[in-house]
């Protein structure tokens, strides 16, 4: 007896079953003839399960209130389990596309922890975002972005500057190569909406020129990048030192509670313990001041200010307790602009030895209780009462889930804001 065999139909018969079963993808509207490539397509834009060792690049800072997403998402990813529940709703979708994997290779996945309202393949959809790079035995956590930052150029910057042999196949290759276009964010993003990529280190073209052209470029680039990434790493330094704050006082208002017959908290308390964990977020040689001299000639003074040697960066930070609340708001704008003088800067850094600062931070830090609905409403929308759009490094923290049961922990509240000048 004669067997006769199509390999070809009897493949395309398992890729259609896999991609319907498996999957969850609807295929009426595919072509046959389109099958192969869409289905390595949708096999790309999925992480095998298998057991890999997570690696955390220096600009990875986990959001306090999603470290418990991480930490599931971390032990699954460790242990092998499949990761397409926190991957997009779309890789359902069979001509779905995803521009931030295609042309870097990263993928994203949402900390959600509970299943997905609608969708229950899926967690909770949330706004940050864990971009990552995985191996066939490592993660590599490139850090944690807004959704939609998917032509964010630190992220490549960072992935390079962290693992460089992972962006090898992405480098110009030989001599006589220089930068023909430098793409900003925006372009790329264009760029990938009509179909094209550019998987080049930093989004550029190749084109010839000589070699000295070549080093000038690349040197131009390579300041660019260490600048970007340094401010980065800065940024990430205050939101992790607010959070290791937030956990400080979690600790110290579960077994103690430092007000009698009052519910004021000095400020001092938040200035001392936010400075500390900056301290230590920045490492061994940051150095702090309290009450730092504003100016030779008047008596203004500071609550406090930070140096890092390391990130040749200071930080000037004052803390408001917003008990009467429309005198303490315009207060606090008026510390924001006393912070921003630059005669102001050159009296706080006059004392310095060697050190040059290149980066300049204010930050405000306020405390707030929310009985009533003006402050719970200054609260909700956090920093608005300052009327400062350059404010853009924001984060606030309650204590909900303090160990005890006392009905004021629902209404103290921590808030940051912070700009660079």
């Amino acid at each position: 007896m004669l067997w006769k065999t199509d390999f070809e139909a009897d493949w395309i018969v398992e890729m259609r079953r896999i991609m319907e079963e498996h999957w969850a993808m609807d295929l009426a509207s595919a072509k046959t003839e389109e099958l192969a490539a869409l289905f390595f397509h949708a096999r790309t834009r999925r992480v095998e399960p298998r057991p890999r060792v997570v690696h955390l690049s220096n600009a990875f800072v986990c959001p306090l209130e999603h470290e418990a997403g991480w930490a599931e998402l971390k032990v699954k990813i460790e242990t092998g389990e499949d990761l397409s529940p926190h991957l997009s709703l779309k890789i359902e979708d069979f001509k779905g596309k995803d521009g931030l994997l295609l042309d870097w290779g990263i993928y994203h996945f949402h900390l959600g922890r509970a299943q997905h309202a609608k969708n229950k393949s899926f967690v909770e959809r949330t706004g940050p975002l864990v971009f990552g790079f995985p191996t066939d035995d490592a993660f590599h956590a490139v850090g944690i972005y807004r959704h939609g930052t998917w032509s964010d150029s630190s992220v490549i910057e960072t992935l390079h500057a962290n693992w460089p042999h992972l962006t090898r196949a992405a480098r110009m290759q030989g001599s006589g190569m220089s930068l023909g276009q430098l793409y900003t964010d925006a372009d790329r993003e264009m760029l990938r909406a009509a179909g094209s990529s550019q998987r080049c280190i930093m989004g550029i073209e190749r084109r010839t020129h000589d070699d000295s052209a070549l080093r000038l470029a690349l040197q131009q680039s390579h300041d660019a990048l260490s600048r970007k990434n340094m401010i980065r790493e800065i940024e990430n330094s205050l939101m992790a030192a607010f959070d290791q704050t937030m956990c400080k006082y979690r600790q110290i208002l579960n077994n103690y509670y430092p007000a009698h017959k009052s519910t004021g908290f000095t400020e001092r308390n938040l200035t001392n313990n936010f400075v500390r964990a900056l301290e230590n977020v920045l490492g061994k040689d940051a150095f702090a001041w309290f009450e730092a001299p504003l100016s030779s000639e008047e008596k203004l003074y500071l609550d406090a200010i930070v140096f890092d040697p390391t990130t040749k960066s200071c930080f000037l930070i004052e803390a408001k307790r917003f008990s009467n609340l429309n005198k303490k708001i315009a207060e606090t704008i008026h510390d924001i602009q006393r912070m921003s003088y630059q005669a102001h800067h050159a009296t706080l850094e006059l004392g310095l030895d060697k050190l040059k600062i290149e980066h300049r931070y204010a930050i405000v830090l306020v405390d707030i209780w929310t009985e009533g609905e003006a402050k719970q409403v200054t609260f909700e929308n956090w920093p608005a009462c300052l009327d400062d759009a350059s404010l853009d490094l924001i984060r606030t923290g309650g204590f909900e889930n303090l160990m005890i049961e006392k009905e004021w922990k629902h209404n103290y509240k921590i808030m940051m804001a912070a700009k660079k000048l």
